[in-house]
Formats: C-alpha cells, sequence, structure tokens
C-alpha cells in the first residue's frame, strides 16, 4: 500500500487538497501552512471520517499541533456525497506541504491543485481545536 503520499505546493490561490467520491472515509492528514516561503510554518492535524453508506459531509477535526491556524480549511459535500478539502487563501501566498498518513477510501487522491474562488465559494469553514 501506498502509506505517505506526500505533496508540496506553493502559490497566491486557494488549494484543493482533497475529492472524494466514495462513501466510506477513513482519513488522517499531516499539513504544514506558512503565509510565505520565510514565513513561521503551522502545522495541523487533520481526521476524516465518514461510515460506509452514508452522502453527509464527513467528520473533520483539525488539531493546531505547532503555531496558529492562520490558513483556514474547508469542506464541501454534494447531494451525491463527492466530498473536497480546501486550504482557503487569505491575504498571503501559502506554502503548503501535506502528507496522507491514513487513506481508506480516499486512494490516491491528494491532489494540491489550485482552486478558483467560485470552487471554493459554497464550502464550508472547518473550526480547528
Amino acid at each position: 500500500m501506498d502509506y505517505g503520499k506526500e505533496k508540496y505546493i506553493t502559490g497566491g490561490t486557494s488549494f484543493l487538497l482533497l475529492d472524494i467520491s466514495s462513501a466510506a472515509i477513513t482519513c488522517s492528514l499531516l499539513i504544514s501552512v506558512s503565509s510565505s516561503q520565510s514565513g513561521r510554518p503551522n502545522l495541523y492535524s487533520v481526521e476524516i471520517h465518514r461510515s460506509a453508506g452514508s452522502t453527509s459531509a464527513p467528520n473533520v477535526y483539525i488539531k493546531v499541533l505547532s503555531g496558529s491556524y492562520t490558513m483556514k480549511l474547508a469542506q464541501k459535500t454534494d447531494a451525491n456525497g463527492r466530498f473536497q478539502l480546501f486550504v482557503k487563501r487569505t491575504a498571503y501566498t501559502p506554502v503548503i506541504w501535506a502528507k496522507i498518513l491514513t487513506r481508506f477510501g480516499v486512494g490516491n487522491k491528494l491532489l494540491m491543485t489550485e482552486a478558483s474562488e467560485s470552487d471554493v465559494q459554497d464550502s464550508v469553514g472547518i473550526e480547528a481545536t
């Protein structure tokens, strides 16, 4: 199995991290986000879970391990259960490194692609603990 898949990206936009259509999801991510290449990195642990047979939005838990929650994560789930996880751009240019630690129902879907503001527009912000 291909555990430990990781990606790095930088750019002046929001980013789509995951785009998942499967019903059952068990996923954990480790995400490092910085507002600039010379900025202090913030480290987040992200847990995502949705039971088999459900098309509702999965439970997403974010724990700030280091730094602060300056770059917000947001999710969008459509009526068919398609789940998308975004890093929303703030006033700064994000530098993002993400690693999948567990990935049942996720496959190789750590995308890290640019997302337009219209893609992120209807997403729901996720609060961190």
